[in-house]
């Protein structure tokens, strides 16, 4: 099982996966099967969040479409991953946007008001 913790730096939002329990691994064994903690991405909010204009930006900067491709990512491309209803997503759906950079690291962009919450924009909390 995954467990997702994240935490705040001001408007960086780093999301770390820890896979089965927290321990941590015994370096002296070297114990390939102990959970190892890894930044699944990390996630960055900007003012008036509108992902078709931040998709056309990244372009111009050579990050390609991701397409229907499936698995991990590789470098240089961008996709969005609508959030549904059934995972605490906005009816119509809330707009993830993430893209890779040169080294395959996911970067996620949303905009300031973003708490992983429902809404068109993430922002509805509880």
């Amino acid at each position: 099982m995954i467990k997702p913790l994240c935490v705040a730096i001001s408007s960086i939002l780093l999301v770390y996966s820890i896979a089965g329990d927290a321990r941590a691994q015994d370096t002296a064994t070297d114990d390939a099967t102990a959970p190892r903690a890894a930044i699944n991405h990390l996630c960055m909010t900007l003012e008036n969040f509108r992902p078709d204009t931040v998709i056309k930006a990244l372009e111009t900067y050579g990050i390609k479409a991701r397409g229907d491709a499936q698995g991990a990512p590789g470098p240089l491309v961008h996709y969005i991953s609508m959030r549904r209803e059934d995972r605490g997503g906005a009816k119509e759906g809330t707009p993830e946007l993430y893209f890779t950079d040169p080294d395959g690291l996911i970067i996620q962009l949303q905009d300031v008001s973003y708490c992983g919450g429902s809404g068109v924009l993430g922002n509805v909390c509880i």
